[in-house]
């Protein structure tokens, strides 16, 4: 019999998980937890980020490993290593699922899931249960902030601060929690006082060109409409969490426009929906996911991109 390595995300969100539907295939209208194939040479946890970005055109903080299933189905056996995951930003697109929904404990049964992932309800429904299910009130969100860090996490969070300071560009700041859930970054927005934008990560098929591409952080990022208002360049999809690290200086969650000053994003093209360049303020991670920093919007369009010798596109 045939075997097949995957992975799958339940994502969590508070006291609920977020479910899929297949639109196609034997098992067509059963319920999933999105995910998919592992490729070679990726670890289960990059090919979740990989799986999600496409499927949903969203990014995940990976957690635990839940359980890994062995399920024979008729045609195959399925390897399933399934993680706990939480949605950085609260944007989801449908790209490949006939439809979604968020499950409570109330209708978590309420599905048809597919088998292999019904093993998983009791497990599941530990989890929303129990005590390692952060509350808003346990989310730390510290005061405004005009200095540095004391200590810096990263080199590209060092350097950020040190061109604001070399460029006079004045900043807000604040330390967080991760931001787990879209009701954290909620507490980060009402805090910092505007909305954090989302950044994504893009590449060409052949990984040779590469965006950085900065919008709201409730649009969903459609393939096609982003190629369009380039001009029509082949189609990108995100690129791996490896590239992110190697090209910005980041990992899966901090993604940042203002790695622009690093060597590295030298060749990386940036891009930015005109709504953003028309607020009076932009706010971002400072390249690491527990600070989120605040500027004015024409102190990065007029003073720190033209410093990193970068020019910006404005879709």
């Amino acid at each position: 019999m045939k075997s097949i390595e995957v992975v799958a995300a339940i994502i969590q969100d508070g006291n609920r998980i977020f479910a899929t539907q297949r639109g196609h295939g034997d098992f067509k209208d059963w319920w999933e937890f999105p995910g998919g194939k592992m490729e070679e040479g990726e670890t289960p946890e990059e090919a979740l980020v990989r799986e999600i970005r496409e499927e949903l055109s969203a990014d995940i903080q990976v957690g635990k490993l839940l359980h890994m299933v062995e399920w024979d189905y008729p045609k195959f056996h399925l390897t399933m290593h399934c993680f706990m995951c939480a949605l950085v930003h609260d944007a989801l697109h449908l790209n490949e699922h006939e439809a979604a929904k968020w499950l409570d404990l109330s209708s978590l049964h309420s599905v048809k899931w597919l088998p292999a992932d019904e093993i998983l309800l009791p497990m599941i429904e530990k989890e929303l249960r129990g005590s390692m299910i952060q509350t808003s009130s346990e989310f730390k969100v510290s005061a405004p902030l005009s200095t540095p860090p004391a200590v810096f996490s990263t080199p590209l969070q060092q350097k950020v601060y040190e061109t604001f300071s070399m460029l006079g560009i004045t900043f807000e700041r604040v330390d967080t929690d991760p931001g787990l859930t879209m009701e954290d970054c909620r507490h980060i927005d009402d805090k910092i006082g505007v909305r954090i934008v989302k950044t994504v990560f893009l590449c060409n098929r052949q990984q040779t060109e590469f965006w950085l591409y900065v919008t709201s952080d409730n649009k969903p990022f459609v393939t096609r409409e982003f190629c369009s208002a380039l001009g029509g360049i082949p189609r990108v999809s995100f690129a791996s969490a490896g590239k992110l690290q190697e090209l910005t200086g980041v990992q899966v969650g901090a993604t940042t426009i203002l790695s622009a000053i690093l060597p590295g994003c030298a060749k990386v093209h940036l891009v930015m929906d005109r709504d953003i360049t028309e607020n009076e303020w932009f706010a971002c991670t400072d390249g690491t996911p527990t600070c989120f920093v605040k500027i004015l919007t024409k102190d990065l369009v007029e003073k720190y991109i033209p410093f990193s010798k970068h020019d910006i596109i404005i879709i």
